[in-house]
């Protein structure tokens, strides 16, 4: 039954699925900017009118480039995941060899959705809660990035969802290429977790050096 529902998942229509995705994201960008960003610089005590006038301005000539940015992160986070699958299965053989590069994009496609689970949870509740929620949100994050530098990316990738992201697309890669639950675990963990343990090295070390 869970194979049947999985396999339906990936045949679904690929066009409405990044349909779905695009919505989806340009619905919590502009919640983030309008419950978030906008009331963050009306909020400013130290800062006075015109300068908060000036500052919204700006930032509604340039909002727009974070509806662009944001789906094209989303594709190159895609793509990445994608890399580190196809290469693997290159390197390790773990992976029948008809497996090709267009069904982990495809499964790699489809599995994003659990990454987004988490920004959209929070969209709902600010929608839900209103500013106070979205303020308790930015102090919480404030506390994030009080630590050092260095520290904030690693501790913001462990998280419940970015599990559920890993047992997703075990799941998903299981079903499309018909292999074991344990065998596509132990791929993903050879392949997708190597690259972003190396994506976390790569950008600590550009963090120290930027802060030294």
């Amino acid at each position: 039954m869970k194979s049947n529902l999985l396999q339906y998942y990936l045949n679904w229509n690929v066009k409405c699925y990044v349909l779905i995705i695009l919505g989806i994201s340009c619905l919590i960008v502009y919640v983030q900017q309008e419950y978030i960003i906008v009331p963050q610089i009306h909020n400013m005590l130290a800062v006075d009118i015109k300068t908060k006038e000036w500052l919204l301005s700006k930032f509604g000539e340039y909002r727009f480039a974070s509806f662009v940015l944001t789906p094209l992160v989303i594709l190159l986070r895609i793509y990445l995941v994608s890399i580190c699958f196809y290469i693997g299965n290159i390197l390790l053989e773990r992976v029948h060899k008809t497996t090709t590069w267009k069904t982990y994009f495809h499964v790699s496609l489809k599995a994003d959705f659990a990454l987004i689970l988490a920004p959209l949870l929070n969209c709902c509740l600010i929608l839900y809660a209103g500013t106070d929620f979205a303020a308790n949100i930015m102090q919480k994050t404030s506390l994030l990035y009080s630590l050092d530098a260095w520290m904030v990316i690693p501790i913001s990738l462990f998280n419940i969802f970015e599990f559920l992201y890993f047992l997703f697309v075990s799941m998903l890669l299981s079903v499309a290429t018909n292999r074991t639950y344990r065998d596509s675990m132990n791929f993903v963990t050879s392949t997708y977790c190597t690259g972003l343990i190396l994506y976390i090295i790569i950008v600590v070390f550009i963090v120290l050096c930027i802060v030294e």
